[in-house]
């Protein structure tokens, strides 16, 4: 299959760009990442669409562009987006913070039109808070479009009989449910659109059967956009069949190291000193805001309860559970979202529900307090999507972050396997808190 360059011919392409701008990613230098893109039609052209004035927009979406603060197309837009407004399928693999949220929503907003009733565009996301997000840059993008839109996602609220809005935003159940109860008639659906599909389809959360439910809910004549950020080997195959005649367009994987984002880690030795060491870091958390990541909600609640005992303020987030002692309901859910958002609160422990796409550009810090792993072959690995979307929350935009890894005597062997993967420098640090402090505050 041939890849196609900015002019045409083929080959891979080096896409370079202008420095980051608001709205733009941060993974490394836009001047040095490099984009392959494989058509579907290998006799394709396809070109780079180097500025908005490029592309065939309403001057209602470009109200919404400028508004927001995009001067010009990222590197996955400049390609995603001459390609969607043919009417082209997308499989992109796109990075953390490389502007894919805007890439697809503008693709749905030029796809629907406000003077047809009734659904006609779907955003597909594996978690609620990604879901607000989404819907909140759809919906800021098409202010002035007329467009309406609709957030399916679990709610305390009573759902209404029929929805007619335009574009539906939402995890896989609510939506299976609304259209499989007609609630939401997705008949004359244009265009369906699958954000983080990795997650969506990892057989642990029972959401890929979900997901393929809505496909055939929908016309078989569908536009279908598909993105996410790290391509394990079930993500192709599911791709291949969800995505027929899709365009590619991938950043290779050693493109992917975070380069805004300074890799550090404090040897622990003994795990049980690991609280106390984040304890002595408590300041430097609070300087701008932080994620501490764990690996299981039990040790998310435990952790928090020890801090909270020795009088630092922290909050909780991991995913819903309607019962037991480790109750967090949905209301609870978007209560400490939005207070994170909006910097009421500092510090947040959180489990991987937190790792994928959310964007808080105000996060200086994050800190794996148990390196993420999974389980092959009858041992622990080391799982090197999970650490690249956990580091991913701070160096957002082309802003800076620090992220530190807290690793014991039995973790070492995981962390270095992650420096290998991704031929990354994660640099040692004493555990000082002023030297976190001092590092963080150079930052900015």
């Amino acid at each position: 299959m041939q890849q196609t360059k900015r002019n045409g011919s083929t080959g891979s392409t080096n896409a370079h760009a202008a420095p980051a701008e608001v709205g733009w990613g941060g993974l490394q230098s836009e001047e040095q990442a490099i984009v392959s893109v494989h058509p579907e039609d290998p006799s394709a052209a396809h070109l780079a669409a180097k500025s908005w004035d490029d592309m065939t927009l309403s001057q209602e979406v470009l109200d919404g562009i400028f508004e927001m603060g995009f001067v010009k197309p990222s590197k996955i837009q400049e390609w995603a987006l001459p390609i969607a407004l043919t009417g082209g399928n997308i499989v992109g693999q796109a990075q953390n913070g490389s502007g894919k949220t805007a890439a697809f929503a503008l693709a749905l907003l030029l796809k629907c039109d406000v003077q047809t009733e009734g659904v006609q565009g779907l955003c597909v996301c594996p978690t609620r808070e990604l879901a607000l997000q989404n819907f909140d840059v759809i919906s800021r993008l098409g202010k002035f479009t007329g467009l309406t839109l609709f957030l399916a996602v679990p709610s305390q609220e009573r759902m209404p009989r029929r929805i007619d809005a335009n574009i539906l935003v939402g995890t896989p159940g609510k939506m299976m449910d609304l259209l499989k109860r007609r609630v939401a008639d997705g008949r004359w659906t244009r265009i369906f659109v699958l954000d983080e599909a990795d997650v969506l389809i990892d057989e642990d959360n029972q959401m890929g059967p979900q997901v393929t439910q809505i496909r055939n809910l929908l016309p078989d004549n569908l536009q279908v956009l598909l993105f996410s950020a790290t391509w394990p080997d079930h993500v192709e195959q599911f791709a291949r069949r969800m995505v027929p005649r899709a365009n590619r367009i991938k950043v290779e994987k050693e493109d992917l190291t975070l380069s805004t984002i300074k890799q550090t880690y404090i040897d622990v030795g003994d795990a049980n000193k690991k609280t106390k060491q984040l304890c002595e870091l408590y300041g430097a958390l609070n300087i701008g805001q932080s994620i501490i990541f764990v690996n299981t909600r039990q040790m998310a609640f435990d952790l928090a309860k020890s801090m909270k005992e020795e009088g630092h303020a922290v909050t909780l987030m991991c995913g819903t559970q309607k019962a037991g002692p480790e109750q967090i309901d949905i209301a609870y859910r978007d209560r400490i979202m939005n207070q994170f958002r909006t910097g009421v609160t500092k510090v947040l422990v959180a489990t991987d529900v937190l790792s994928r796409g959310i964007d808080v550009p105000a996060v200086t810090l994050v800190v794996n307090f148990e390196m993420p792993t999974s389980w092959t072959h009858g041992r622990n690995v080391p799982d090197f999507e999970v650490y690249m979307h956990r580091i991913g929350r701070t160096g957002r935009f082309g802003l800076r972050g620090v992220a530190v890894n807290l690793i014991s005597s039995h973790e070492r062997l995981l962390m270095d396997s992650i420096k290998n993967y991704y031929k990354c420098s994660i640099s040692e640090l004493s555990g000082d808190a002023e030297e976190m402090e001092a590092l963080i505050k150079n930052l900015r």
